[in-house]
């Protein structure tokens, strides 16, 4: 089962009743230059050993490019891994150097060897039709012998299953998508023992089965089907040779449930996604199939859950709403939490991973304005060891605070916003204002430090994040709103925030402009067309601009299934590049050549269209860009672009009308 680890991060909430104007008040110091923030990481995806000895991350090199460091706690020895350059999987005529190699995961096994995951942004030159693909790779590191291999393609080391009774052996799941992309397929379970690297089957595939939970001994015990076409989840437990229905849902878009590992006597917990609208874990009877609740809340939901890596047993949960927290389960690491929080106050402290025996941890401490660093805590001497900043760039530079509020949308629902609020104003009133919606859609941001908002705000804009309904980690129904809603109801809930703003008196009305990377980027194209009074400038990362074209070319049944089945009608309505005669405002258009989620055509044919209709326009075409501006050089080249874009049209130099 995957996990992920979220940051919590302790933020005020903004005081009312303001007296100043922002004019009054007193002038700002320079922003830190733009390479500052658009600087990558220097380190990434901290990891540490079983036996606590050993940690490995990601550190950035004077190429700009990622190598993997790994560092002995005893000696204080490291080497470094080079990212491969040769992939597998790709033809001799093909040219590996000119494509970047990019770290994907790390992670230890068990018996104390690290793995590496890397992939590679290949662009094959054809025109839509799925033109870039992302190989992943995995190394195999001996850290005694200081040795790297390659050691397939076939699995990601992010769903390894470790056990125990078994420290040279992996599991993971294996098969294929079906013709259902990300929702349904014929999976079954493999396991490699390290040294040998022949996979070996462990559970036969069979029809719709979407996961599988094993025991301690890694026999499968249980399984999850999800039938795409008649929308059914089902849940099973083994039954001698046999298996035996335990749990039903019916017309669910997605999978119902997930697995999430076994509690203390062995029994597979699930994660029920639907059918509950915070979410529920629980544990299934093997002999009678009985069904109790392990986790559940009435009112905040459940927005991720936590394996311990090395045995596959739950340990926590994260909890989602409008300020996240992790509830761990596991008594030792509530114990440590409790201790770092306390040492800590007016930072956020966020556990990472950790040794088997639960005394070596790995954490991030940070806040709102504060970017992360991470340290090894030793757990029997509390002593901290620092591995280092994420963005020393940034260290001593003054940020905006983030701020938790809460806004009506239209029809009355309570809507979440994030709002960054420039460094050294204490009075944010008549502000030039950037609305900043989310990826996704069924995504969300949270009150961490936004190296993307934090820029934008240094320059001297209110920054917004609506968490508009659509979005993930407020509820099943919330989330659910947003279905079929592309350019309607989630649209609105964007425009609301921006009305919001205005009439409390934070915003500039005259000095609004809209940003938006992936579905953002799309939202920031479709409020040129359906409300072009609304913005002065609009931009759009990455953006979607042909709802029809998205859902055909791209031959993923979750863009068919959240956006709505092929109607023209509809499919015109919502696509912001069928109605480019209403626009008003100036667009600028960023969009990396080498995107593997949304087609670079998206943006290419938008301009193409502005340019016919003589509407002003900027395409920004990046080489090598991907969808997540991993590149430093996309990264800086897309904040440059927004910098200039911005001053042009809302900055201090603009021309007010």
């Amino acid at each position: 089962m995957r996990h992920f680890y979220k940051m919590v991060w302790i933020l005020f909430v903004i005081a009312l009743g303001l007296t100043q104007t922002a004019s009054a008040q007193t002038a700002r110091p320079q922003p830190a230059p733009v390479p500052a923030y658009a600087a990558l990481p220097k380190i990434i995806m901290p990891t540490i050993s079983a036996d606590g000895n050993i940690i490995a991350y990601g550190a950035l090199n004077e190429s700009g490019n990622y190598e993997v460091k790994i560092v002995n706690l005893a000696t204080g020895g490291t080497f470094v891994v080079p990212l491969d350059q040769r992939f597998q999987d790709m033809s001799a005529s093909q040219d590996n150097a000119k494509f970047p190699t990019k770290l994907s995961d790390l992670r230890f096994a068990l018996n104390g060897n690290l793995f590496i995951s890397e992939y590679k942004t290949i662009n094959f030159g054809h025109r839509q039709n799925r033109n870039v693909r992302d190989p992943i790779q995995t190394l195999l590191v001996n850290v005694t012998a200081k040795t790297s291999m390659v050691f397939g393609s076939e699995a990601h080391p992010r769903n390894f299953q470790f056990r125990p009774s078994y420290p040279d052996s992996i599991y993971y799941l294996s098969g294929n998508l079906g013709p259902y992309r990300n929702f349904e397929g014929r999976w079954g379970v493999r396991k490699i023992e390290i040294g040998d690297r022949n996979p070996k089957t462990v559970q036969m595939a069979i029809d719709h089965s979407s996961d599988w939970q094993m025991d301690d001994d890694g026999t499968t015990i249980s399984r999850i089907d999800f039938d795409y076409d008649r929308k059914i989840s089902k849940v099973y437990v083994r039954n001698g040779s046999d298996w035996r229905e335990v749990l039903s849902e019916s017309d669910t878009p997605l999978p119902a449930f997930s697995f999430v590992g076994l509690n203390a006597n062995g029994q597979p917990l699930i994660w029920r996604n639907y059918g509950s609208n915070f979410g529920a874990i629980e544990a299934i009877n093997m002999e009678t199939g009985a069904i109790t609740d392990v986790v559940k809340s009435n009112d905040t939901p459940i927005d991720g859950t936590i394996e311990n890596p090395w045995n596959g047993h739950f340990i926590g949960v994260n909890m989602g709403g409008i300020q996240p927290v992790t509830r761990w389960l596991e008594p030792k690491l509530q114990q440590i939490q409790t201790t770092l929080d306390a040492r800590f106050p007016n930072k956020t402290v966020n556990i990472v991973n950790f040794s088997q025996d639960m005394n070596k941890i790995i954490i991030a401490i940070g806040s709102d304005t504060i970017p992360t660093a991470y340290f090894v805590y030793d757990a029997t001497t509390t002593r901290l060891l620092s591995i280092g900043a994420t963005m020393p760039t940034l260290n001593n530079v003054a940020m905006g605070p983030v701020f938790t509020m809460m806004y009506k949308s239209r029809d009355g629902v309570d809507i979440p916003v994030y709002v960054t609020v420039p460094p050294n104003i204490e009075d944010p009133t008549n502000l030039p204002t950037i609305i900043f919606p989310h990826g996704g859609p069924e995504a969300r941001d949270e009150p961490y430090f936004n190296w993307w908002a934090q820029f934008m705000a240094s320059r001297g804009y209110l920054v917004i994040q609506p968490q508009f309904r659509g979005s993930s980690g407020f509820g099943r129904a919330f989330a659910d709103a947003g279905r079929r809603q592309w350019g309607k109801r989630m649209q609105d809930d964007v425009s609301d925030a921006l009305a919001w703003a205005v009439r409390e008196g934070y915003t500039n009305p005259r000095r609004t402009c809209i940003v938006g990377a992936s579905y953002g980027g799309y939202v920031a194209l479709q409020a040129a067309t359906a409300s072009p009074d609304l913005f002065q400038c609009v931009v759009s990362f990455a953006g979607i601009s042909d709802l029809g074209e998205m859902i055909n070319i791209d031959g993923n049944n979750y863009w068919r299934d959240h956006i709505g089945p092929y109607d023209r009608d509809a499919m015109e309505f919502g696509s912001p590049r069928r109605h480019i005669e209403t626009i008003k405002a100036p667009i600028l258009l960023l969009h990396g050549r080498d995107d593997t989620v949304v087609d670079f055509h998206q943006s290419e044919a938008m301009a193409d269209a502005l340019r016919r209709v003589g509407k002003p326009f900027k395409l920004v075409e990046m080489r090598h860009g991907d969808h997540w501006l991993s590149l430093g050089p996309t990264r800086l080249q897309t904040l440059e672009e927004i910098e200039k874009f911005l001053e042009e049209h809302i900055g201090a130099s603009a021309t007010q009308h």
